[in-house]
C-alpha cells in the first residue's frame, strides 16, 4: 500500500496508526520527500522492500506506476489552508516564513494566497502528471477538469481528515 501524503492533512498520524498495523521492517515511513526524477529508483526500491509507504512526492513519480493499492487523504480546505500558514511560520527554514511571521494574516494572504489556492488538487494531480507553472497558475481548472478524474480512477482509498469537527 502507498500513502500520498499531502501536507497538512493530518497524514503523520494517520501514517504512524497504519505503519503500526505492519510487522516491523514492513512500513516505511519517508522522513523527507521522493523527488522526481532524482528519487525515482529510491521509491521503486522501498515499494518492493516494505507493504506499506507513506510519503511526500515532489513531481510526477506516481504517472507511470501501477500501484494497486493507494490511499489519499484530503483536508477541510480553510483548515488545510490555516495549518500550512501555521507550520510555515513555525519552520525559518521555509520560504515563506520570514513573510508569514512579519505580516499579519491579510496581508500575508493578500500577497501569496495563491500558493495556497487548490494546494490539495495541485499536489495530488503534480504527483501523477508534469503540470507546468502555465497549468498551475491559469490553466489549473482545465487542467484539474481533464485529468482529476482519471488520477482519482487510481486511488483505492481516498478520505478526508475530520480532526477539525
Amino acid at each position: 500500500m502507498f500513502y500520498l501524503h499531502i501536507p497538512k492533512t493530518g497524514g503523520q498520524t494517520l501514517a504512524r496508526g497504519l505503519a503500526s498495523a505492519f510487522p516491523p521492517g514492513c512500513a516505511h515511513l519517508q522522513v523527507g520527500q521522493f523527488t522526481c526524477p532524482a528519487d525515482c529508483e529510491s521509491l521503486s526500491q522501498c515499494l518492493m522492500t516494505h507493504d506499506f509507504v507513506e510519503a511526500h512526492v515532489t513531481g510526477e513519480l506516481l504517472g507511470q506506476r501501477n500501484l494497486t493499492d493507494m490511499l489519499v487523504t484530503v483536508r477541510e480546505p480553510v483548515a488545510q489552508i490555516m495549518s500550512n500558514f501555521h507550520h510555515i511560520r513555525r519552520e525559518p527554514e521555509r520560504r515563506l516564513s520570514r513573510a508569514a511571521r512579519e505580516l499579519d494574516p491579510g496581508t500575508f494572504f493578500d500577497h501569496f494566497g495563491d500558493f495556497f489556492t487548490d494546494f490539495q488538487s495541485r499536489y495530488l494531480l503534480a504527483a501523477f502528471l508534469p503540470l507546468a507553472i502555465e497549468e498551475q497558475r491559469r490553466g489549473f481548472w482545465a487542467c484539474a477538469m481533464q485529468h482529476l478524474p482519471r488520477v482519482l480512477d487510481r486511488i483505492r482509498w481516498l478520505g478526508a481528515d475530520r480532526s477539525d469537527r
